[in-house]
């Protein structure tokens, strides 16, 4: 639920702010971020984000840096900046080796769909010579690389929502007309989690029947 996300998020950052609890501002400003990116407001995003970036480096609270980084690596994607995306997910990737913090299966499923989509943009070979760049940069380099961003012009909301890789996969086994039975079968899940999966799927593209999700994804080339 989307728009009461961002809600609850506007209410603890007002709340964080006004208790002077600074490691809680930059925690709920990435929060915050993600939630606009996944509404697709890729400017408010970046904004919240270089927040956070900010307060986490002067902090020196480097799981922030790291989250922010990520996030606005996100925004840069969804901008169609990918190799600047790519510099800054090397970064990123290069911050958690040094924090030893490896990505959670849950943060796994969700960037990969956009690292694959980096590489599918750039090839194979650029998407590398770009990763590669950014895992060699010091922090500070890539802080101000993402810190950019903000000042460049950006889409104020993105052309059609971001699909999880779940989603996009359910969506697929829509278009072959299985049934939600069929599809839990095919992808090894419930089907009370493939319905879970549908009504995501409906309400972030704005449909209300199969039949509509099949017509919106024939029109955006999805599967």
């Amino acid at each position: 639920d989307l728009p009461r996300a961002n809600a609850y998020a506007a209410e603890a950052l007002a709340l964080a702010r006004s208790e002077g609890q600074e490691w809680l501002v930059s925690m709920v400003l990435v929060g915050y971020g993600y939630t606009a990116l996944e509404l697709g407001e890729v400017g408010r995003a970046a904004s919240l984000l270089r927040e956070a970036l900010e307060l986490g480096a002067r902090r020196g609270d480097l799981v922030d840096v790291d989250s922010a980084l990520e996030g606005l690596a996100t925004v840069a994607a969804a901008s169609e900046r990918y190799e600047m995306a790519a510099r800054l997910f090397g970064a990123a990737s290069t911050l958690r080796d040094e924090i030893v913090m490896p990505m959670a299966p849950t943060e796994r499923a969700y960037f990969t769909p956009i690292l694959e989509a980096l590489r599918s943009a750039l090839g194979e070979v650029r998407f590398g010579t770009a990763w590669a760049a950014g895992r060699s940069w010091p922090r500070d380099a890539a802080t101000r690389e993402a810190l950019s961003l903000v000042d460049m012009p950006l889409p104020a909301a993105t052309r059609s929502p971001r699909l999880t890789g779940r989603e996009r996969d359910v969506l697929r086994e829509l278009m072959a007309g299985k049934s939600n039975r069929e599809i839990s079968e095919t992808l090894f899940v419930s089907p009370t989690t493939i319905a879970t999966h549908i009504a995501s799927l409906y309400r972030k593209i704005g449909v209300d029947s199969r039949a509509e999700a099949i017509a919106w994804a024939h029109r955006h080339e999805a599967g």
